[in-house]
């Protein structure tokens, strides 16, 4: 790190804010919404942290030339995503891993349909739940996941601008490091029961771990981004040189969601003004919990679903979920715009005045060797 970057970090790090992004599947139609009220009402963003569909949000807007630029390509990449169909699994495949073969496609679908269930958290409580276990086939260690990351890769390859990410915001996402080295069957088995625990128990699980992108080698970065996203079972789980395994970043911490609600590392990277969008109302996820941070929640106004939602990939879905979005963040920020935009406008000053210190050092250190030649005189 340049000496340069480093005084401009001192000096900005009273008035930078953070966008929190959490994962949800297809609810993160919701970021659209509020990406483009942040935009339109001028308020300036320092560092994102997302987790799942939130790390991948994120990756989009930090990647832009601006935030503007970045909010427009969100809502272009949403208005496609229900064409591109990113459930995607391959029935005949899946028999043979499962060694239904004599069981009819249909009810090859209908066992897939179950693991999302369970993969998205769906409590064994339920009788859903129990009947997945007797369905045969269930149990076998051999797949690794069942959909295709083929419609995230392509997200990414569109959307993405990998080259201007190395110098844009920071970014941070959530990984969930599994505690063992089996297969994705057991990524789920463990999945499940640290819901039961947190749910009946009131155990929270291990947390998800973070990871600062640019930080990272750049072949390393679209993997860990995806590997953010991959929910246990559904996609497939990035394996490390150290033969670890990771998924999903929104499962660690489960009882305060600690690991979807990433905002941990942007207030360990200097943020005291952070913006959080949340996409369930199921956590005890409290800003009272950060004391000393200055902690603005953009929770849903509608029933934006629970687990099954995280699939639901159609336009209609989107529209709402995005108009949801824009509507919400303008409410909750409309009280407090005034405070940003002086945040926004000491940064900047800030900025403006630790490059022209920047720019005058060398001047500055001629000044001094003349008036030490003079005063030798």
């Amino acid at each position: 790190m340049s000496n340069n970057l480093v005084k401009n970090q001192g000096l900005n790090s009273k008035n930078k804010v953070g966008l929190v992004l959490s994962g949800g599947g297809a609810k993160g139609a919701y970021h659209v919404g509020v990406a483009r009220a942040l935009d339109e009402m001028n308020i300036g963003i320092d560092m994102i942290s997302g987790a799942s569909i939130g790390a991948l949000n994120g990756a989009v807007l930090a990647s832009a030339p601006n935030f503007t630029e970045g909010a427009k390509r969100l809502e272009m990449l949403w208005d496609k995503l229900p064409y591109l169909k990113p459930i995607q699994f391959d029935s005949d495949s899946l028999t043979s891993k499962f060694n239904l073969s004599s069981i009819s496609k249909s009810k090859v679908n209908y066992l897939i349909y179950i693991t999302i269930l369970l993969s998205a958290g769906l409590r064994l409580g339920s009788p859903i739940g129990w009947l997945s276990f007797l369905i045969p086939g269930i149990t076998t260690l051999e797949i690794e996941n069942i959909l295709k990351d083929d419609t995230l890769r392509l997200m990414l390859e569109e959307y993405l601008d990998i080259d201007h990410l190395q110098h844009s915001m920071p970014l941070y996402v959530s990984i969930f490091k599994q505690q063992h080295n089996g297969k994705a069957i057991k990524d789920m088995v463990l999945a499940i029961r640290d819901v039961i625990k947190v749910e009946i128990a009131g155990i929270d699980n291990t947390p998800s771990e973070f990871r600062h992108i640019q930080s990272l080698a750049i072949d390393e970065q679209k993997e860990v981004l995806l590997a953010s996203a991959s929910v246990p079972l559904l996609f497939k789980a990035l394996s490390s040189s150290q033969d670890e395994r990771y998924t999903d970043g929104g499962q660690g911490g489960y009882l305060k969601s600690q690991g979807n609600t990433p905002i941990t590392p942007l207030i360990e990277a200097g943020c005291n003004h952070i913006i959080v969008t949340h996409l369930t109302d199921g956590s005890l996820w409290h800003r009272h919990d950060f004391p000393d941070t200055s902690i603005i929640e953009i929770r849903p106004s509608i029933n934006i679903g629970g687990s099954i939602a995280m699939f639901d990939f159609s336009v209609e879905t989107v529209n709402k979920l995005v108009e949801a979005g824009y509507q919400d963040t303008k409410q909750a920020l409309k009280n407090v715009k005034f405070n940003l935009d002086i945040i926004h406008s000491m940064r900047q000053d800030n900025l403006t005045l630790s490059n022209t210190m920047n720019d005058t050092e060398g001047t500055d250190v001629l000044d001094n060797a003349m008036r030490r030649l003079r005063g030798n005189k």
